[in-house]
């Protein structure tokens, strides 16, 4: 097989033909691959007539070429994919054949990238992520970019072919319930930047259907840990930060509705918070009195 025949089935976008040349390929051959593919993915970067698929078949062909984490990790994050569908059975054929050590450290790699801030971005480097991480058996990483990733990605409505345990749709909270990323990350929204998907999923038909409601639900249910959620929310007041983020923070602590017991044990918590925005001192204000 010449290296030609791997560049023409991905130019083409041939799912199959691509799967099928890769996975013939030794470790020695596929490194030997990567600079003709690195030259290929300039070239697509720049061509407004390539195939839809051949960004999507290089993405997945350029990362189990990368025998090293660290390069498979670096290709796939790359800010010059715009891959929106890459889960194709071939694709995702070349990704679970690849050794559960590989597939550990390529996902955590990519947790630790910054998150998408604009809500547009590429989502397949979460999405790859997640999906080595399951493959391999390993829990999901505290990262704030990681944290941030997963609720944008939950709280979009489309089919997960990759995941599909999670019912499409707009219905947040069942996502959430079937989601056993959620006991881990869910008490960590507050510890990331996460303002914009508080606010949404933009798909909820009510406020029910929003993160606030969710969360609360979901603590009062002992699926997500309730006094760590509650109290990093207190944390979260006591830094700081623009009135519009704290206000929204406040609004999911409001909606998580703190008993008695829970101010208390978040007194020198609500003292601080004194002496910050003016809203959120009024909560504390209220709270050290109830």
């Amino acid at each position: 097989m010449s290296t030609e025949e791997l560049v023409t089935a991905v130019r083409a976008g041939d799912f199959p033909a691509v799967a099928r040349l890769v996975e013939a390929m030794p470790d020695a051959r596929r490194r030997a691959e990567l600079p003709r593919l690195g030259q290929l993915r300039r070239e697509l970067r720049d061509s407004a007539t390539s195939r839809a698929g051949a960004a999507t078949a290089l993405l997945i062909a350029g990362a189990v070429c990368h025998t090293a984490p660290s390069g498979a990790a670096d290709w796939i994050g790359g800010r010059d994919f715009d891959v929106r569908h890459w889960p194709h059975p071939p694709l995702l054929a070349l990704l679970d054949a690849r050794p559960a050590d590989w597939q550990r450290e390529v996902a955590l790699r990519l947790a630790r990238r910054p998150a998408d801030r604009t809500g547009w971005g590429n989502p397949a480097p979460y999405q790859i992520a997640e999906h080595l991480l399951r493959r391999s058996d390993t829990p999901p990483p505290a990262e704030p970019g990681f944290v941030a990733d997963w609720m944008g990605d939950r709280g979009r409505p489309e089919p997960r072919p990759w995941l599909r345990a999670l019912p499409p749709g707009p219905d947040l909270y069942a996502r959430l319930r079937a989601d056993s990323f959620t006991p881990v990350l869910a008490p960590l929204v507050f510890d990331a930047d996460t303002v914009q998907h508080l606010s949404g999923p933009w798909a909820a038909k009510d406020p029910s259907q929003r993160w606030p409601a969710v969360l609360a639900r979901l603590a009062a249910e002992g699926v997500v840990d309730r006094p760590a959620l509650i109290g990093r929310g207190f944390a979260r007041l006591v830094r700081g930060g623009g009135p519009g983020e704290l206000r929204t923070y406040l609004d999911v602590l409001r909606g998580l509705r703190p008993e008695v017991g829970e101010l208390a044990d978040n007194r020198r918590a609500l003292l601080a918070m004194l002496d910050g925005d003016s809203v959120v001192a009024g909560f504390a204000l209220e709270s050290l009195v109830v």
